[in-house]
């Protein structure tokens, strides 16, 4: 999978407003992350989820 399909999927499957898609798609972070590559996931992946919120709520649901 290239970096790229992989993001845009990701990107794509976190504007649905199907819930069991945006929770695969959390499952699925740390596959998306080595596909992408270290560069890739700090200057897109990060800030994309940073906008989105997503690192805050899942700090949260880790700590329980």
């Amino acid at each position: 999978m290239e970096d790229v399909n992989a993001f845009e999927l990701l990107k794509e499957e976190m504007e649905t407003e199907e819930i069991h898609l945006k929770v695969n798609v959390i499952h699925r972070l740390k596959t998306v992350i080595l596909a992408m590559g270290i560069d890739d996931t700090i200057k897109k992946l990060i800030p994309y989820l940073e906008c989105k919120n997503y690192f805050a709520h899942i700090y949260i649901n880790s700590t329980n």
